[in-house]
């Protein structure tokens, strides 16, 4: 039987925005919805790539390693109503996700980037619950399909 690791997200606490807290999502468990799936998610990215997969799975890496970092700081200048560092992470998010061929995720984060120029606070967070959810969710689909070497 296959073992599925959780890919732990960083998200912060609403009251203490000094501790965040993890959020566990759990990649596919079957090797079939993996060899399937995910392949087929990434199909596009990896055309516009030239087939090129060791490129793709670099790409995939900057993903993991910078996703959750980003989205913390984005959840922390909402929190704070940090204007500049709001856009920088939601641009960076925008076109990660865009990387991905997840136009609805990066359509979101450039809504929270347009809404953080404006200094629309509210609207910046109303966007970044949708946002950061498909985020999660892309996030645990590049998990999986990088889940052999990791």
């Amino acid at each position: 039987s296959a073992t599925s690791t959780a890919y732990v997200l960083l998200q912060d606490n609403a009251e203490d925005a000094s501790s965040p807290e993890q959020i566990a999502v759990e990649p596919s468990s079957s090797a079939d919805t993996h060899s399937f799936a995910t392949t087929r998610r990434f199909a596009e990215a990896l055309d516009r790539l030239d087939d090129d997969e060791e490129l793709l799975r670099e790409q995939m890496q900057f993903f993991l390693n910078d996703g959750p970092s980003l989205i913390t700081l984005a959840t922390r200048a909402i929190a704070s109503n940090n204007g500049k560092d709001l856009q920088i992470a939601s641009h960076r998010l925008k076109n990660l996700c865009a990387t991905f061929d997840d136009n609805e995720t990066a359509s979101q984060w450039g809504e929270v980037e347009t809404a953080s120029v404006a200094e629309s606070p509210d609207s910046a967070a109303l966007a970044a619950e949708s946002a950061i959810v498909g985020t999660q969710i892309l996030l645990a689909a590049v998990h999986d399909y990088l889940s052999p070497e990791l």
